[in-house]
């Protein structure tokens, strides 16, 4: 009799773990990337890397990003990318991103520093600062095999290299950054994407100082990709042709 009941015992154990499992299998992924994250936060890095006013621009970024992350799983992915922007800035540029959130009137229970541990945050409507799903709009392969541009999607490809451009550009850029500029470059193949792809970068330009605009007009050339225009805010995206 006692035996039987550890035998009954123990499958209701294994019943709950096994509920467990199947409800920690069916979370669904997070829909972000830390791409969307950059392209939306661009406003705000004039403000991390030197002080002063936040610009209106900024605070409506991080204003979005918090109330359009639904989940868990987005708002740990904004987290951990928050957590990889920090990892190489200055002391003064960290705390200029910590005091982010409250000069744009949002309330988030953790601070931004490479220290975060994003697993913590995790449950709460509007726990943790999260993106929309596509800022740039939507972007999907056509069945003819061709990409669509949005801002997102560069902004997805070029992450690897924000840190080298926020932060001095010193050195050869990450491989993981050349990466990415190789494969926007070989993925636009009609002119309507490339002079997407170049309003998406002369609107990011537009946001930035001379130095991270030098940084960014090398980084092509550093990675071996040559492109007939220079990564500024005044650009004419217009004029950028190609022939097939």
């Amino acid at each position: 009799m006692a035996r039987s009941g550890m035998i009954k015992a123990a499958h209701i154990v294994l019943i709950a773990v096994a509920a467990v499992v199947s409800t920690e299998a069916a979370a669904p992924p997070a829909k972000i990337s830390c791409g969307q994250v950059t392209s939306t936060l661009a406003p705000c890095f004039e403000y991390v890397l030197k002080g002063g006013k936040v610009p209106s621009n900024c605070c409506a970024g991080v204003r979005s990003l918090y109330k359009e992350a639904s989940t868990t799983a987005d708002r740990r992915q904004v987290c951990v990318c928050l957590k990889s922007i920090t990892r190489s800035a200055s002391p003064g540029a960290v705390d200029n991103a910590k005091s982010l959130p409250g000069k744009c009137g949002v309330s988030i229970p953790y601070q931004i520093t490479p220290a975060i541990d994003c697993k913590n945050h995790s449950n709460g409507e509007g726990n943790v600062l999260g993106p929309g799903r596509d800022h740039g709009g939507g972007c999907t392969f056509t069945t003819a095999g061709e990409r669509c541009h949005s801002c997102s999607t560069v902004a997805n490809d070029l992450y690897p290299c924000i840190n080298y451009v926020m932060y001095g550009g010193a050195g050869a850029p990450p491989a993981t950054c050349c990466s990415g500029i190789k494969t926007l470059y070989n993925q636009a193949t009609t002119t309507a994407d490339r002079q997407a792809v170049c309003g998406c970068l002369k609107s990011v330009a537009g946001q930035a100082n001379p130095t991270i605009i030098g940084t960014a007009a090398a980084l092509p050339g550093k990675c071996g990709v040559s492109i007939p225009y220079e990564i500024s805010p005044s650009t004419d995206c217009s004029k950028y042709k190609y022939a097939t």
